[in-house]
């Protein structure tokens, strides 16, 4: 009972242990491999039903067989009686036909039960049988049939003895007579025949005889007499020899006849019998069959029941899955919203610490350069310098930290440009030959079969290039650290093969599985070093790149990381940046500084006082768009989180009314890097957009270009918003006055406006019904203000709705800035109409 219990609980504990749906597996196959074993052995046995059934006709096929042999043996009996009645010999044919019928089915019903030697031997003593009966029907054939063969020479020789007497010539009258007489009883039927009639007429003859033999003389008559005498003994003689062979032959007969039936009854006791044996056989079988079939029906009962209990079972299990698996799924959802929740407050977080980071870092970074560039002693510079390499260096990790977490959002995204490999990697080595030779290590340089230029992402090779050397540097106490790269060169394509070659202390190989992971080093004792993040950085950049890196090291000897990738060749040469020029003078430019930070603000203004420029500040987003409304500035900068107001609504109020600063150029100030806040600024009608902390040339390098007169475009895919967009408004002015159009044109405004808010919360909640409803609300009103451009981008943005799929960025950034552009047109139209007005 403990060993039952033990057992019992083993099963539940193993059943908590695994996963429901390895039970339900379980369930299913026992369930399964019953129901088949049962529907097996039911098949069995119904099949045994068949063909007992098919074998159940042999005995009904003897027993008509024995019938057919008594049928036969009777027509025999009666061919036999027909032959002896009419002494017609086809019945003698017929016979023996029946005979050879009676033998036939005795040797077809041995062939049939060849496995019954009991019956085979009870066929073969009934074989004989039926050819001792043959043999005694025979002897009864072989008897004569009109009687016994009387030996008539004796009396044959009396009657020619008798008929070489010679007749007197008074006696020839009668004896022609008696010839005349003689030959008429000869024509009758013969002299044999006519012995052999009955006695009457034999007398009647003699009488004749006598009575012709009146008249003739006593010698001839007493002669005549004698042999008349003769005759009759002689005939009385036969007819006694007669009788006694008829009573010989009778008694033969009847001694055949009785063994005749003593057969006949042996084989109708012998046939019975084997009757009896069949129908016991039938009865045997009929008693298995039932038998046979009671129990199929228990297997088709039992079959039935596990089949049921099998579908009940599946049933059950089914409808308990699925409900396990909605509350699954609603955990599963509710993860999923907790993940997202999470991702999304860590992307926040990350661009809320990067802005954090990034102000004071901007503010560091950049009073250390401008320190760096004024008059200070030895000590001071070198002070100076330290704040600088340690502002650089918490660059670094934060970028790779932002980094890091872009890749694992997967929202990087690779630029794709034109550039000179060649310059990349020998600019990669002189910013890296520093930190070698202060370790006292060689760089070593090794390239083959170059391009001259191809097409990616520099930034992010040369990103790869840095963590790969760095860390081989880092790690590294004497020897060299080789860059090797070797490039196999197609028609359109370069494959590129980086090998980075140190003589380091190398790596364990309990350690190099996790080399590429987060926050993993090959020395856990070296985290001063970094963050761990360089490695899994690279493997994260080759891959988005579709490339491979491998890694092999023998832990004393060194280390051997290969990566490759594979580049477009291009045959446009890159790009060259302009020269910033450090004397260009702003004294003619006014400018306005929008930041809530002191450090940014303080920042700019002594960059731009080295260039004699004007300025205004502003702390918040209302203050500056109060300074935007009352002045005209040449540049304006805005940072793009303020209080009040962000940057980007600044920006979008400058460009969308009659504000003084609407054509001029507007600059966007972001510590984030988030690829939608630059989609977003680039909307709202930015010209740039300008990193923190930056740089003093990054900085006058934009305004330069911004500056009126210039031609201003760095900030990637973007353009400046048109003065006014493609609308005709005759169709309208056609139906109404100018009361009824200016009405028509602030109605679309005021809808266009909410229809394309609503959209924007609906694409944020995945709504993509209303999506595809409030860009359709739009077109209709669009298609009346012949806003040509604006209506395809929102049929397009309907299509993609309606077909599952959110529309794309670009796509909505596009019809975002048509739909501004026509909403800037229709105002400019209404002030000009309430001018005239």
């Amino acid at each position: 009972m403990k060993l039952h219990v033990t057992f019992v609980e083993l099963i539940i504990s193993y059943l908590k242990r695994k996963h429901i749906a390895n039970f339900i597996g379980l369930l299913l196959i026992l369930l399964t491999v019953s129901v088949a074993g049962i529907g097996f052995f039911t098949y069995r046995n119904l099949n045994e039903i068949v063909q007992g059934l098919e074998s159940d006709t042999s005995p009904t096929d003897n027993l008509i067989l024995y019938k057919e042999i008594m049928i036969s043996i009777s027509d025999m009996e009666n061919k036999v009686e027909s032959f002896q009645l009419t002494g017609n010999r086809n019945y003698l044919q017929q016979y023996d036909n029946s005979v050879i019928k009676v033998i036939t089915t005795l040797d077809s019903l041995n062939k049939r039960n060849r496995q019954d030697r009991e019956l085979v031997t009870l066929n073969d003593s009934l074989a004989s049988l039926v050819i001792h009966k043959t043999e005694l029907l025979n002897d009864i054939l072989e008897l004569p049939q009109n009687g016994t063969d009387t030996d008539l020479q004796p009396l044959e020789s009396q009657i020619e003895e008798f008929a070489d007497i010679k007749i007197p010539d008074s006696l020839k009258e009668q004896k022609d007579t008696i010839t005349q007489t003689e030959v008429i009883a000869d024509n009758e039927g013969g002299f044999l025949k006519k012995l052999f009639k009955k006695k009457n007429t034999t007398t009647s003859q003699t009488t004749i005889i006598q009575d012709k033999n009146v008249n003739t003389d006593s010698i001839y008559l007493a002669q005549t007499e004698n042999y008349q005498n003769r005759l009759k003994d002689l005939i009385s003689q036969i007819q006694l020899a007669k009788k006694e062979q008829s009573k010989e032959l009778r008694a033969k007969e009847l001694q055949l006849q009785t063994k005749h039936d003593e057969v006949q009854q042996t084989i109708m006791d012998l046939i019975g019998r084997l009757e009896s044996r069949e129908t016991v056989k039938m009865q045997i079988r009929s008693i298995d069959a039932q038998k046979l079939a009671v129990r199929t029906n228990e297997y088709i009962m039992t079959f039935s029941s596990l089949t049921f209990l099998l579908l009940l079972a599946t049933i059950i299990i089914i409808f308990s899955y699925v409900q396990k698996n909605k509350k699954y799924q609603q955990l599963l959802r509710r993860s999923k919203q907790s993940a997202e929740t999470l991702a999304k407050a860590k992307e926040r977080f990350f661009a809320n610490m990067s802005h954090e980071i990034r102000t004071p870092m901007n503010a560091i970074s950049g009073f250390s350069k401008v320190l760096m560039r004024s008059d200070l002693n030895s000590d001071q510079r070198e002070q100076v310098e330290i704040i600088n390499k340690s502002s650089d260096h918490l660059l670094k990790l934060l970028n790779d930290i932002l980094d890091f977490s872009k890749l694992q959002a997967l929202k990087l995204q690779l630029e794709k440009k034109s550039f000179s490999l060649n310059d990349l990697l020998i600019d990669t080595c002189k910013l890296l030959q520093g930190p070698a030779d202060e370790r006292g290590l060689q760089l070593i340089q090794s390239y083959n079969d170059v391009p001259k230029y191809v097409s990616g992402d520099p930034y992010r090779l040369k990103q790869i290039l840095i963590n790969l050397l760095n860390n081989s540097i880092k790690y590294t106490d004497a020897g060299t650290v080789e860059l090797r790269v070797n490039c196999t060169n197609s028609e359109n394509n370069t494959l590129v093969e980086i090998q980075v070659i140190d003589t380091g202390r190398g790596i364990p190989k309990e350690s190099q599985f996790r080399l590429f992971q987060e926050f993993e080093q090959s020395d856990q004792s070296s985290f001063s070093k970094g963050t761990g993040l360089g490695l899994a950085i690279t493997k994260r950049l080759v891959q988005l790149h579709n490339g491979k890196i491998n890694l092999e090291s023998t832990e004393g000897e060194g280390t051997t990381v290969t990566v490759n990738l594979e580049y477009e060749l291009a045959s446009e040469p890159p790009r060259v940046k302009e020269a910033y020029h450090h004397d260009e003078d702003f004294s003619n430019k006014k400018f306005l500084i929008a930041d809530d930070e002191p450090f940014n603000i303080k920042l700019l203004q002594t960059l731009l006082d080295k260039h004699h420029a004007q300025y205004d500040t502003a702390v918040d987003g209302g203050e500056a768009m109060d300074l935007l409304e009352k002045n005209r500035y040449d540049i304006v900068l805005l940072d793009l989180k303020m209080p009040k107001l962000s940057g980007w609504e600044v920006a979008k109020k400058v460009r969308e009314t009659d504000n003084p600063n609407k054509e001029q150029p507007l600059i966007a100030l972001t510590a984030t890097v988030a690829q939608i806040d630059k989609q977003k600024a680039q909307s709202s009608g930015f010209d740039h957009i300008l990193r923190k902390p930056f740089d003093e040339a990054e900085l006058f390098t934009i305004i330069s270009k911004s500056a009126p007169g210039k031609t201003i475009s760095t900030m990637s895919n973007s353009k400046l918003i048109p003065k006014t967009a493609e609308i005709n408004l005759e169709s309208l002015e056609k139906m109404g006055d100018k009361s009824f159009v200016v009405d028509m044109v602030e109605t679309f405004i005021e809808s266009a406006n909410k229809e394309w808010t609503i959209l924007e919360l609906a694409l944020e909640a995945h709504d993509l019904d209303t999506v595809a409803n409030s860009a359709h609300k739009i077109v209709a009103p669009a298609r009346h203000l012949k806003a040509n451009n604006l209506v395809p981008l929102l049929k397009e943005i309907e299509k993609t709705a309606d077909s599952g799929d959110s529309p794309v960025v670009e796509l909505l950034l596009k019809t975002q800035k048509e739909l501004d552009m026509v909403i800037l047109a229709l105002n400019k139209y209404l002030e000009k109409e309430k001018t005239l007005g």
